[in-house]
């Protein structure tokens, strides 16, 4: 009986051996991530933008929203979106990352009721021995005293996404004791608009579609594969890295459209001896 148990472990052990180390050919070492280190590839292309930015300009985010219609998460038997709530902050990111400091605006719903009390406050006057002074909490404001204004606003919605997420390949069982492989494909659509705040018009608008592939290898190790070849591995608490491969597809599929704006809108967003290559 005895023997037999550790038949059992030491099979387990040499199959998990060989199948991690088939599994760890591709990847570094130095790509185990936990979830908050991942930098996705589309991000470092954002920044390289960031210098070559016109800056008088500025933008602000508006409704970025999860219309797909699909709220249930069978696998967990509970009711909320894959994608994440945090698409508008998502967005507000990655227009930070490509334009830089000081060139988008903050206005969402509960930021801007924050900001305009703020700015009330600021412009409050009092009589004086000295005559009329300012005592507001805030001295220095934007342009002509004011709260800077946007000229263009972003904004959008997920239209669509499809998770497959299936097991089985390379399991092995001996007396109940078992290791499978869990694999979730997400594919998700964004679509994205950039409007003329002046005027309400739609001057550019773009659908682009992201997919990443997670596999999960062993204890709280996920193994991630993007539409553009990067390979990563994320270290998580068990089962919360299954939401990521929607999160990931969403966060490419995003930046790649924040991309394609600048591209296609040099006129409006790059300076001048940058426009032409």
């Amino acid at each position: 009986m005895m023997f037999k148990k550790y038949s059992v472990f030491f099979a387990l052990v040499v199959f998990l051996f060989f199948m991690s180390s088939c599994t760890f050919t591709k990847v570094r070492k130095a790509d185990i991530k936990s979830v908050a280190d991942v930098n996705l590839g589309i991000m470092k292309e954002l920044g390289a933008y960031k210098r070559f930015m016109r800056r008088n300009i500025r933008l602000t985010v508006g409704s970025f929203y999860d219309k797909t219609g699909q709220y249930k998460d069978s696998e967990r038997g509970r009711y909320s979106r894959v994608i994440t709530q945090a698409t508008q902050t998502m967005l507000y990111h990655i227009l930070y990352k490509a334009f830089g400091p000081r060139m988008i605006v903050d206005r969402s719903k509960e930021n801007i009721i924050t900001i305009s009390k703020e700015y009330q406050l600021s412009h409050d006057f009092r009589n004086t021995k000295n005559g009329v002074r300012q005592i507001g909490i805030i001295q220095r404001n934007g342009p002509q005293g004011g709260i800077t204004g946007a000229n263009y606003l972003v904004t959008g919605n997920v239209v669509y996404y499809h998770v497959d997420r299936y097991s089985g390949g390379g399991g092995l069982n001996i007396d109940a004791i078992g290791v499978h492989f869990r694999k979730a494909v997400a594919r998700v659509g964004v679509e994205l608009r950039l409007v003329d705040m002046n005027t309400s018009e739609i001057i550019w608008s773009t659908l682009k579609e992201s997919w990443v592939s997670g596999t999960l290898i062993g204890a709280d190790i996920f193994r991630f594969v993007t539409a553009g070849g990067e390979k990563f591995l994320v270290s998580s608490e068990a089962g919360v890295a299954w939401q990521l491969p929607a999160d990931y597809a969403f966060e490419i599929a995003t930046a790649n459209a924040v991309v394609d704006m600048i591209k296609n809108n040099k006129n409006l967003f790059l300076i001048p001896h940058i426009r032409k290559k």
